[in-house]
């Protein structure tokens, strides 16, 4: 089962009217990206996107249940995949602000420039409002030669 899922498998359609996205995530993190000029994320943006809209992996939990269980209930009903796109907004966060703090409270230490950035470098993580939430999940094989993609409702209470 792990075997058939990777990070390029999956993934979630950006979409322009989700709130959080738009109005507190956008504006911290991706609105001048790359921050200024030549600071990036520190992962691989051809995988996840930028701003990263691949966002699913499979649970331990349903991977626990699967191993031990797999003609369970709870396993043929479940949905395997966990959403995961507020952790790699924040993962993105961490490393900007601390690239920024970094690269003017040290070595160069131009005031003027940290100030411009006080946005980010004195702003806490947003956190996903509560809520119902949509994702479109897609699956893709290797070299595009079947996909499919549905819609997954998310409550966060």
């Amino acid at each position: 089962m792990e075997g058939h899922y990777n990070t390029r498998a999956r993934g979630q359609k950006p979409r322009d009217d989700y709130d959080y996205y738009k109005k507190k995530i956008y504006p911290l993190l991706y609105e001048h990206y790359p921050l200024d000029g030549n600071i990036y994320v520190d992962r691989d943006e051809s995988i996840l996107g930028i701003p990263p809209i691949r966002s699913f992996y499979l649970g331990q939990e349903y991977l626990a249940n699967l191993e031990n269980n797999p003609g369970s209930s709870w396993v043929k009903n479940r949905i395997p995949f966990v959403y995961n796109l507020p952790y790699l907004y924040k993962r993105d966060m961490v490393h900007l602000r601390n690239s920024i703090i970094t690269r003017y409270t040290n070595s160069e230490g131009n005031q003027v420039k940290y100030d411009s950035f006080k946005y980010l470098t004195e702003s806490s993580f947003p956190p996903l409002p509560l809520g119902n939430f949509k994702a479109q999940l897609i699956y893709r094989t290797p070299g595009n030669i079947y996909q499919n993609g549905y819609e997954v409702k998310y409550v966060n209470d």
